[in-house]
């Protein structure tokens, strides 16, 4: 989710995971590969992340 800009890892350093899915998003796009990208407001948590799993696995079953 967007609110992944510093997120504590388990070895205690602090990263930005938001930032670096961005940027690879945008490189694979103009290298012209097909992809699906979509952020969230909030954080890689359970209460954040649960309602999106039916959109998910809706979109890896329909791929080919």
């Amino acid at each position: 989710g967007t609110e992944e800009t510093a997120v504590k890892r388990t070895d205690g350093q602090v990263s930005d995971f938001v930032g670096p899915n961005r940027e690879l998003n945008t490189l694979l796009t103009d290298r012209n590969f097909i992809t699906h990208y979509e952020e969230f407001e909030g954080n890689h948590t359970w209460k954040y992340w649960q309602t999106d799993l039916p959109k998910a696995f809706s979109h890896i079953l329909s791929m080919k």
